[in-house]
């Protein structure tokens, strides 16, 4: 099964905590009908942690392993992923080569743990201007977020994220929990 992951983050800043909005839709067909499950956050991050984050929250989500094709702008989450760093980390009790422990370690063994569960394969496409970009940008000006602190999120247990709004998409699919 091939699983469509559009992420939108309005957060530019790699160094400094910023205010800002991310959001996500998942895209999938089941039993030949097409769903999608969108979650729209309030955030105070840097670009990199506030992708960290939305991307953990849709591996959780996999509840079966899967093709998947994330459409992003970053550049950082994914070839950590794919470049086995995580894993020496993880061997290491999350701590770099230098001894010191990385920083968000729990959402990082997270997405880890996440992904190598249920993600066959990985395509990126380096593309903020899908076909849900507008949609998604429209769902964050009219209010459908919620208030989500990146320290809220890591202290909940596995799959325990603070709820955001998930509403019917335009295009009339509709959200199925657990179809992924």
């Amino acid at each position: 099964m091939l699983v469509r992951i559009f992420l939108l983050n309005t957060i530019n800043s790699i160094i400094a905590k910023r205010d800002g909005y991310i959001g996500l839709v998942m895209e999938a067909m089941v039993n030949d009908s097409p769903y999608t499950s969108e979650r729209f956050f309030r955030i105070h991050a840097n670009k990199d942690e506030a992708e960290l984050y939305i991307l953990a929250i849709a591996f959780e989500k996999l509840l079966k392993p899967c093709d998947v094709e994330i459409y992003t702008d970053g550049d950082m989450v994914i070839p950590r992923l794919e470049s086995g760093v995580l894993q020496e980390q993880k061997n290491r009790d999350w701590k770099n080569t230098r001894g010191t422990e990385i920083k968000d370690a729990e959402l990082w063994s997270r997405l880890l743990e996440a992904y190598e569960k249920n993600v066959i394969s990985i395509t990126v496409k380096n593309n903020i201007n899908h076909p849900y970009a507008k949609w998604m940008t429209e769902q964050i000006r009219n209010g459908k977020t919620e208030e989500v602190t990146y320290e809220h999120y890591k202290c909940n247990d596995a799959g325990q994220g603070a709820e955001a709004s998930s509403e019917q998409s335009e295009e009339g699919s509709r959200r199925l929990a657990g179809a992924y």
